[in-house]
């Protein structure tokens, strides 16, 4: 009787594995079916080879020379709100703490 049982249990098993992998194939089909769609929307949506849109690429302007005086106003201005800012009054650089 156990050796019946255990038989007849076998083939469930393996109907129930069938039934699975038939149901896994279906939805891999449907799955593989949906993407193959995805993707021919996709490529009817985009701009074909043959069509390059030309976007005009305009030259690096050249570098101005920079003028030192310039430079050293705008390093004093940069200061004088950072002073103002946070009220911390900085020592120039040339100058010695002593000095002042």
């Amino acid at each position: 009787m156990a050796e019946l049982f255990g038989h007849s249990r076998h083939i469930l098993l393996e109907k129930v594995d069938f039934e699975m992998d038939q149901s896994q194939r279906e939805l891999r089909r449907a799955a593989n079916q949906a993407f193959m769609e995805s993707l021919n929307h996709l490529g009817m949506s985009l701009p074909s080879g043959d069509t390059e849109l030309a976007i005009p690429v305009e030259p690096p302007k050249p570098a101005l020379p920079i003028d030192l005086e310039d430079l050293e106003a705008a390093a004093a201005d940069i200061e004088a709100y950072m002073q103002i800012k946070t009220g911390i009054e900085t020592v120039p650089t040339n100058e010695s703490p002593e000095s002042t």
